[in-house]
């Protein structure tokens, strides 16, 4: 994605830009402004030493870490945001950010 409009890596940090219309670059969505939703589940996975962070919109509600079949350390984020609001203002982060 070179036009960083909806998920898109910049450097070596995945981020999310859905203002006007991102969000149905990342998926099939009615994206408009009076059409609200809710995120209650909005679950992230990476690798942990690549991708520490992991950020979304709301609370984070769970977390966790495994490992892949490869043996490397993979962890998750569960985040939910229960108030409605419109798609472009969806936001995802993962990476180092320090």
């Amino acid at each position: 994605n070179t036009q960083l409009s909806g998920l898109y890596k910049s450097g070596d940090i995945y981020c999310s830009q859905c203002e006007a219309e991102g969000f149905r670059r990342i998926t099939y969505y009615c994206d408009r402004p009076d059409v609200m939703a809710t995120f209650e589940s909005v679950r992230i996975e990476a690798d942990a030493e690549s991708y520490p962070v992991l950020l979304s919109n709301g609370n984070l509600i769970e977390e966790g870490q495994r490992e892949d079949l490869d043996g490397r350390k993979r962890h998750f984020k569960v985040w939910s945001d229960p108030f409605p609001k419109p798609s472009y203002l969806f936001a995802l982060v993962a990476g180092e950010l320090g």
